[in-house]
């Protein structure tokens, strides 16, 4: 399994393209620019208005701070020379797209807020709340009282085999008297 990067980025743009022949509806592509050790890069985003994707293009264009039922999805407005989401700020997860085995590329996996993304936990608890939770788990699986330490005790050690006495005098089998 490949792994997940994460990106701090800002919105370059947002164009939307033709309707397409495959579904015959157009694409909204948000492009995105995050830096990197090798320098800046982009990388475009695209979002569909099917009826399997709205529900996602919805969530991305409001996590970028444009909401489209406010606006009454005036997608003409969102990328017009204005640019409103121009400069938006947001975390990236990318992953490796392998689409075309020949040409892995780098795609945009979900759009977060910033702070809002898995490297960064929204709502860390206490170690009270934790101590707290920890009670009420014990006493659900029943468990009267805390373990002592969270190492398993160390293995008991036997002692060491003594050797057996000089037992004196053996039959002719080896049996000693």
């Amino acid at each position: 399994m490949e792994q997940l990067q994460y990106v701090d980025a800002q919105v370059v743009r947002v164009d939307m393209t033709e309707p397409e022949d495959i579904d015959g509806m157009p694409k909204i592509v948000i492009k995105f620019a995050y830096e990197t050790e090798a320098g800046r890069r982009t990388i475009n985003h695209y979002r569909s208005f099917t009826e399997k994707a709205l529900p996602w293009t919805e969530k991305d264009l409001q996590t970028l701070g444009w909401d489209p039922i406010k606006n009454g999805w005036a997608i003409d407005e969102l990328i017009s020379d204005a640019q409103p989401l121009a400069g938006a700020q947001c975390e990236l997860v990318l992953e490796m797209d392998h689409y075309d085995p020949s040409n892995p590329r780098l795609k945009v996996k979900y759009v977060n807020e910033v702070g809002g993304g898995a490297r960064k936990p929204k709502n860390v608890a206490s170690a009270q709340t934790a101590a707290k939770f920890a009670e009420q788990l014990r006493r659900k699986v029943g468990i009267s009282k805390p373990a002592t330490s969270s190492r398993p005790a160390p293995a008991k050690q036997q002692p060491p085999r003594q050797q057996p006495a000089d037992v004196g005098a053996v039959d002719s089998d080896g049996i000693p008297f």
